[in-house]
């Protein structure tokens, strides 16, 4: 989903330097002269929530190869399809399939965040989770998304690897199964350590849940600690840091999310946040649904300007979207449970590229338009106004 950036990124819009400035003081303040007052609409409930991919900042299209062969930025190749006459461009991580088998790896930084709110709430990504002995960052390190696993979509083997990396095999199976065997897009993740956030009354509360208390946060409050953490940590572009909470969610004028990613900046910075929730939160798992949406997302339309033909979630219809964000069209929706290390997880599915281009048949694996086959067909445009 796209979230017009009217309102909702004051802060992020600065200079990065000076945003870091006013974020701290802002942060340590409450509030501040000339900056945003906190959101006043608040989530009556969880499953308001969802996913994003908020508008880049200050990038320039033009330099995104050049600066991830130079290694300023994300290793990143450009391709194109045409649908109805018109051709439409995207950038993607790693490298072209049709050009033959190549390992593309993602340096990422695991940042896990711990809140303490004005109840006296903790909400630690690096404690223990309800249930469980292990942590946020743990369960996160030792899931799918960069432990290896089997992976066998409607019978084909994609592979014994991470979950992305099977997805972008079975997205460009037409060239994996035939000229690019040993292609891969894969993460080497380094933990950091865990980051200490207090959150004002002004700017967040928390409830009761199904097992540990859940966060609200006002999102404009959040971006701004994320720019200054990113700032503080001397975080490198060419590294996609991952900033990671237990049960936190934050809400704007318009949205409540779950976990959102962009990218700002000249080299370009792509980043995203993700919560990881107890089960039964939502409809579908909890865990890693919305970190797996968001590295699916950062890999296939990293920097915030794939523009595809308008689209509509089938499930839900509503506005249309024109951004090749693979999670969006089947959020909640997923592709099984995979156990590992006795821990139950839940990634969420993902859309394949002949979904958005329309191809009939689709030259992803088996003919699919979804990792999990949720669609039989290719997208349409149901509902009203791009959002």
């Amino acid at each position: 989903m796209r979230i017009s950036n009217i309102d909702i990124h004051m802060p992020v819009r600065l200079a990065f330097a000076t945003f870091a400035i006013v974020g701290c003081a802002w942060a340590q303040s409450g509030g501040g002269i000339g900056l945003p007052p906190p959101v006043t609409h608040k989530p009556t409930s969880p499953q308001q929530a969802g996913s994003a991919a908020i508008p880049p900042r200050g990038i320039d299209p033009s330099s995104l190869e050049a600066a991830g062969l130079a290694g300023t930025t994300l290793a990143n190749w450009s391709g194109s399809f045409v649908r109805s006459g018109t051709t439409y461009s995207y950038t993607m991580l790693g490298t072209n399939p049709a050009l033959g088998s190549a390992t593309t790896t993602v340096s990422a930084v695991l940042i896990p965040l711990k809140l303490i709110f004005s109840d006296g709430t903790v909400l630690d990504a690096t404690a223990p989770i309800f249930g469980n002995s292990r942590s946020t960052e743990q369960l996160i390190e030792q899931s799918p998304l960069f432990q290896n696993v089997a992976f066998a979509p409607g019978g084909a083997s994609v592979g014994t690897t991470q979950y992305i990396d099977a997805f972008q095999r079975a997205n460009f199976w037409n060239y994996v199964n035939t000229s690019a065997k040993n292609y891969h897009v894969r993460f080497q993740v380094t933990p950091m350590p865990v980051q200490t956030l207090t959150v004002p009354a002004y700017f967040g509360y928390t409830e009761a849940g199904p097992g540990s208390r859940i966060g609200y946060v006002d999102y404009n409050w959040w971006d701004g600690q994320l720019g200054v953490l990113l700032y503080r940590l001397n975080i490198q572009t060419s590294t996609l840091p991952m900033f990671v909470n237990y049960n936190i969610l934050q809400y704007s004028p318009d949205f409540t999310y779950a976990g959102y990613h962009t990218a700002f900046g000249n080299p370009a910075q792509v980043y995203l946040s993700a919560g990881f929730f107890d089960q039964g939160l939502f409809t579908y798992g909890g865990d890693i649904v919305f970190l797996s949406h968001e590295l699916g997302e950062s890999t296939d339309d990293p920097f915030v300007d794939n523009i595809v033909p308008s689209w509509s979630n089938p499930q839900t219809g509503g506005s249309c979207s024109d951004l090749l964000e693979v999670g969006d069209p089947v959020s909640d929706l997923g592709i099984g449970t995979y156990v590992v290390n006795g821990y139950s997880y839940h990634p969420e599915d993902l859309t394949f590229l002949p979904w958005f281009s329309g191809a009939m048949p689709s030259t992803s694996v088996n003919g699919w338009y979804t990792f999990g086959n949720n669609y039989s067909g290719p997208s349409t445009c149901s509902g009203g106004s791009i959002r």
